[in-house]
This record gives C-alpha cells, sequence and structure tokens, in this order.
C-alpha cells in the first residue's frame, strides 16, 4: 500500500489484541503542522470477523480521542478495492494533553493474497485549524493506493 504524508514518518510494528485476535500492527505516522498524521494496518486471517474489526478499531479511536461529537462521513474509495463495511469520519475531541483536536479517519478492509488487510488512516489536529486539517487529511485518505 502506498500514501502520501506531509512529512518524513515514523514507522513501528506492535502486537496488539483486537476482537480477541493476537495481531502484529504496523504503525506510519508523523507529526506536521500541528496534526498528527498515521496510517495503520494489519493482516488478519479470511475467517475473522471484519464488521467486529472495524468497528473495535472505530470505537478504541474514538475513546482514545474522548471524542464528544461524531460524524459519520459518506465515503467510497476512488482508487482501491475495498470490502464491504469501510467507515469514514469526523470527530471532536482532546489530544492526551487535553488540547481539543479534530480528527479525520477512515477504516477499510481488502483482501491480501488468502487473508484480509484492515486499515486505518487518521489525522489527528488542533481543533482551531479544523478547517485546514479536513482537507489535508482528505488528501491523504485519497492518495491510499493498493499495490
Amino acid at each position: 500500500m502506498s500514501f502520501d504524508l506531509p512529512c518524513k514518518p515514523d514507522k513501528t510494528v506492535k502486537p496488539v489484541n483486537m476482537a480477541g485476535l493476537q495481531l502484529e500492527l504496523a504503525v506510519v505516522g508523523c507529526e506536521a503542522d500541528d496534526a498528527v498524521w498515521a496510517v495503520m494496518s494489519t493482516q488478519v486471517p479470511p475467517t475473522a470477523d471484519r464488521d467486529e474489526l472495524l468497528q473495535g478499531w472505530r470505537q478504541a479511536t474514538l475513546k482514545n480521542i474522548r471524542a464528544s461529537q461524531v460524524e459519520e462521513v459518506p465515503w467510497t474509495p476512488r482508487k482501491i478495492a475495498v470490502l464491504p463495511g469501510s467507515m469514514s469520519i469526523n470527530a471532536l475531541g482532546f489530544s492526551a494533553t487535553g488540547q481539543p483536536v479534530s480528527a479525520r479517519a477512515v477504516w477499510f478492509s481488502h483482501v491480501e493474497g488468502n487473508s484480509m488487510r484492515m486499515v486505518h488512516a487518521v489525522v489527528y489536529q488542533n481543533k482551531k485549524n479544523r478547517q485546514n486539517n479536513k482537507q489535508s487529511a482528505d488528501q491523504l485518505i485519497e492518495s491510499l493506493k493498493l499495490p
């Protein structure tokens, strides 16, 4: 998968428990323009409950920022073939330091060989810069491409 970030990213892989599965979560992210940019993905068995994984991931993200307002945003990927159930939101919440932030995020899955790849892309930005964030976040989301 490829995508465009506005800064040189840090990369890591960490073990996570999602929907009762032990998974390796690949995280690529950076900070620029008063925002945090991240794309995360994990490979799951084809028998995994895709809806449970996506909903759980969404809820964990919203809980992490203590979201106070969440708006579901229609999203139809143009450059990637995804499985049903993709989600997109705009949300308002708080950073780990207690600063107001806006979040623009998507979650989706696609077939990868004999398994599925679950993907989450998000931009968190200082709430006062929300309009700039939405455009930039949309650019990141629209830049997502599968090999």
